[in-house]
């Protein structure tokens, strides 16, 4: 008979992101990792906007957010830090013993922050890469009329922006017509979880994710940033109706 070998402990995960995304929430329980710290990073937020959303918070969810809720509940210490702050971030890193940073919509970190867990860093990115690298891939995708070949990627952070080396991609229809927390939500929930999951596999067992879980595509221009108030200054003019409308609900 052959004996029993024990499996590899789970990852030690500090999770960098902004904003609720709760369809990445079953992070807390997943079997190949325990979330020891969760960092919000505000950037490039005016202090009056952060009071604004300080005190909202208060009102709907009772002073804690779903994510801080989560994290609370998975005994995962709870931080909040307005970016730039690579020394605070390095030094939270540092004290829980990190095995992995794992990164959502999080702002650009230095080398001395992704290269510190004993297994690097990884981002979600709402695009299958090397197409819409940068700030705003689900804007670009549904300017570009590409809803249906929609989805997300797995990569590890390196110096560049969402250059780092594919580990697991999904495809995801992205849902043009509706506003961008929906689509977002229902991306992560078809695509960036999967993948996620996915990738978490083989980081706990130290393997190499086979070329099957990258999909082919073609590399695309920056997807730059875009807000509510300029985006019709950058669009193609001449986009049809339909997808004014779609880029107008993307806003709502």
């Amino acid at each position: 008979m052959r004996p029993l070998v024990a499996s590899a402990a789970p990852l030690r995960v500090v999770w960098v992101t902004h904003g609720d995304p709760t369809p990445l929430f079953p992070l807390f329980t997943h079997p190949d990792c325990r979330v020891v710290a969760v960092v919000r990073c505000y950037f490039n937020v005016p202090y009056s906007w952060r009071l604004i959303a300080h005190m909202r918070r208060h009102w709907r969810y009772a002073g804690r957010t779903p994510l801080q809720r989560a994290a609370q509940i998975a005994g995962a210490a709870f931080a909040e830090l307005d970016w730039p702050a690579p020394g605070q971030l390095a030094a939270l890193l540092d004290y829980h013993r990190a095995d992995l940073l794992i990164s959502y919509m999080a702002p650009i970190l230095p080398p001395e922050v992704f290269a510190l867990p004993r297994l690097g860093s990884i981002n979600l990115h709402p695009s299958i890469l090397p197409a819409y690298p940068g700030a705003c891939p689900l804007f670009w995708q549904i300017h570009d009329g590409i809803d249906q070949r929609g989805g997300c990627t797995i990569h590890r952070i390196d110096a560049g922006i969402d250059t780092g080396e594919i580990l697991v991609q999904r495809h995801g229809e992205i849902l043009a017509g509706q506003p961008m927390r929906t689509i977002e939500r229902h991306l992560l929930q078809r695509a960036g979880w999967p993948a996620l999951e996915r990738a978490l596999h083989y980081l706990q067992r130290d393997e190499t994710p086979p070329p099957s879980e990258r999909l082919p595509v073609a590399a695309t221009a920056y997807a730059r940033k875009i807000n509510r108030t300029d985006w019709r200054t950058h669009a193609a003019p001449d986009l049809d109706t339909q997808r004014w409308r779609d880029l107008q609900a993307y806003f709502d």
